[in-house]
């Protein structure tokens, strides 16, 4: 009894506490606490607008106001980044706070050095995204991101981490994202981490999954594919020098193909014989296109057809047009695709398919 009485007074001077904190701070003595250039009076200013950002006992346009001054502020100290952590990934929260507290949070990252700050107030972002959230607060993430990370030197697993959050992000919102969150996507991960991510999700994601987990893998090889178009002159001309980290992409994109998912098999593999068609390249992933055929969908036969035109000058590409197509298809289009060659008589390309002439050898 004497310990439930303790308790429940506790709870109520608690209570009377926050109380009459929250009645003694009002909007302008909250707002005026930004308003000082003493270094020694801005870190206590920042604790205690951190107080109220973070306090429920507080009404929401005070606590917005003091992530407004936080935001101002830019002083970073464990108890700023408590009340981050508290208010950021919280799907309950108020959406105004939640609002402030993102914008404070890049305002407070910016320029901030990774080491001293910016890689866990990356993290608070990064939990963020992973939470459920609205469009609006996505996409202030994204741009908190945009002010913390990029100006960095990263690890591929730090890499690898953002990418898959803010890929995750993408399989949220049915709608197109706009420009921005792309821009940092290409900023956040280069080709090795857009690897390890898109390797990472298809090794938790099943052969069944739904919609949302289908779109994240869709969305970590649009990614993917995307930088190799941009870098693709350096990737060939590093080829022998990257030869691991080149590989390691390329079959991440080949084992996407096993997905069987229309529209990411259509897109990978009419990408892929594009991107893939020198010999080094096509090595990798003649194989695995070979494998998709045949196929009763004509719109995949059919790319995937010309995906192994493009590779006839590796082994793997003629073996696979001659078992897969010359010998099995019935389908007139395909057929021609891969028999007539511009610039060269049928009977030559028929000798290099099979190996009979030097015309095609690499």
């Amino acid at each position: 009894m004497s310990t439930s009485f303790s308790l429940a007074r506790l709870v109520l001077y608690t209570a009377f506490v926050l109380g009459v904190f929250s009645a003694c701070a009002t909007h302008d003595s909250v707002r005026m606490l930004a308003e000082t250039h003493d270094e020694e009076q801005r870190v206590s200013n920042a604790a205690e607008a951190a107080r109220i950002a973070g306090s429920w006992g507080a009404s929401s346009t005070l606590r917005a106001h003091a992530w407004k001054s936080l935001g101002r502020l830019r002083v970073y100290s464990p108890n700023v980044l408590r009340a981050l952590d508290r208010v950021v990934p919280n799907s309950d929260e108020d959406e105004e706070v939640r609002r402030h507290a993102i914008w404070a949070l890049g305002e407070i990252g910016r320029e901030r050095p990774w080491i001293g700050g910016g890689k866990e107030l990356n993290d608070v972002a990064i939990k963020g995204l992973k939470s459920a959230l609205s469009r609006a607060c996505a996409l202030q993430l994204v741009e908190a991101i945009a002010k913390i990370y990029p100006q960095h030197s990263h690890s591929s697993e730090e890499a690898a981490e953002t990418f898959m959050a803010l890929n995750g992000l993408q399989a949220k919102f049915k709608e197109q994202l706009p420009g921005i969150y792309y821009t940092v996507l290409r900023s956040v991960a280069d080709l090795q981490a857009l690897a390890d991510g898109l390797a990472r999700i298809l090794e938790v994601t099943k052969k069944d999954a739904g919609e949302e987990e289908k779109m994240r893998v869709y969305g970590a090889a649009l990614a993917l594919l995307r930088t190799i178009e941009d870098k693709q002159e350096p990737i060939l001309a590093n080829f022998d020098v990257q030869r691991a980290r080149i590989t390691h992409a390329f079959e991440a994109l080949t084992q996407s193909l096993e997905y069987r998912e229309r529209r990411l098999l259509l897109m990978v593999t009419w990408s892929l014989g594009r991107l893939a068609s020198d010999p080094r390249l096509g090595r990798i992933v003649a194989g695995s296109i070979g494998d998709l055929l045949p196929s009763e969908d004509p719109a995949l036969a059919f790319v995937s057809a010309w995906a192994l035109s493009r590779f006839d000058g590796v082994t793997a590409g003629r073996e696979a047009i001659r078992e897969k197509i010359l010998k099995s298809s019935v389908d007139a289009q395909v057929l021609r695709m891969v028999v007539v060659r511009e610039g060269a008589e049928g009977l030559d390309r028929i000798q290099s398919l099979y190996g009979m002439s030097l015309e095609g050898q690499r």
